[in-house]
């Protein structure tokens, strides 16, 4: 991989890294599933990342998100209610160190 495009990959990468950072619901709901939203493993998956961003500053759902993420009995399933349930199970399935299917996860309280 020749230098510039080294450069462009580092600086979407951090730009999707920012976008994350303000977006802490998705976040939390991510490391709930035991995905590594820090990790290298997305490389290539920006634009996925970032709609789902994008949808989850949209959602009205953020006070029913909030009360799945802190309650002791959420299941394991992701709730109904949230619009990116089908881009974190992919993100689960394509992070190497997330927890396979059935697998405990990850408490991020």
């Amino acid at each position: 991989m020749d230098l510039a495009r080294r450069t462009v990959d580092d600086e979407r990468r951090k730009l999707v890294l920012r976008y994350i950072e303000r977006h802490p619901l998705f976040e939390r709901m991510a490391a709930r599933r035991g995905i590594d939203l820090a990790g290298r493993w997305w490389t290539g998956l920006e634009s996925m990342l970032l709609r789902a961003l994008g949808r989850c500053r949209h959602c009205g759902q953020s006070k029913a998100c909030r009360r799945w993420l802190v309650s002791a009995a959420a299941s394991e399933d992701y709730p109904a209610f949230c619009p990116n349930a089908r881009v974190l199970e992919a993100c689960r399935i394509m992070d190497p160190g997330a927890p396979g299917p059935g697998a405990r996860r990850v408490d991020p309280s």
